[in-house]
């Protein structure tokens, strides 16, 4: 159950992202939420840009709440392409230096959805060959990325503006691999 008194934003908002999902129009049901409300939730799990795509024919156009939702959505779309450009350029800089890569989480999953604006990432999650740590740090220094974790047991953390990037060298702790289960 949700707590808080937001049932109904909750219960909305499902039903936004399954239209926006499935290329579907919303009912206009904004008369029955505290719009504000719903737009917090949306943006507190990350959904508000499929959420605007659905809700944004129900929005009055010269409404304050209105032009937050439109904000949020461009500030995911220009972080969306600033992640992709950045990723390109990771995966030809590593590729030309011989280092062999493979994209996790996000970057794959972007591609299910409708527009992969719906699917907001925090970083770039690219497993790397273990033992090219050292080298993947001089091409992303050679990229203008600072350094925000380096040697870990098991990432880099990397960032450049709006784009974070964790280079894995592993993807479970090698003693896991003792446990019966694995």
């Amino acid at each position: 159950m949700i707590t808080g008194g937001m049932e109904r934003e909750y219960e909305y908002l499902i039903e936004l992202l399954a239209c926006a999902l499935h290329g579907k129009h919303a009912e206009n049901r904004l008369d029955q939420v505290d719009a504000e409300k719903l737009f917090r939730a949306a943006l507190f799990h990350g959904v508000e840009a499929m959420a605007f795509e659905a809700v944004r024919p129900w929005l009055d156009p010269n409404a304050e709440l209105t032009g937050k939702w439109k904000e949020a959505f461009r500030t995911n779309e220009i972080v969306e392409l600033c992640q992709m450009a950045e990723y390109e350029e990771i995966v030809r800089q590593f590729t030309e230096a011989g280092v062999t890569i493979v994209p996790l989480k996000g970057i794959l999953m972007k591609q299910m959805y409708p527009r992969p604006v719906f699917r907001k990432m925090g970083d770039l999650d690219i497993l790397i060959e273990e033992g090219k740590q050292e080298i993947c740090r001089d091409l992303m220094e050679g990229m203008g990325y600072e350094v925000l974790e380096y040697g870990g047991h098991i990432h880099d953390s990397y960032i450049k503006g709006y784009v974070r990037v964790e280079l894995h060298n592993l993807l479970f702790y090698k003693e896991k691999w003792n446990n019966p289960y694995f």
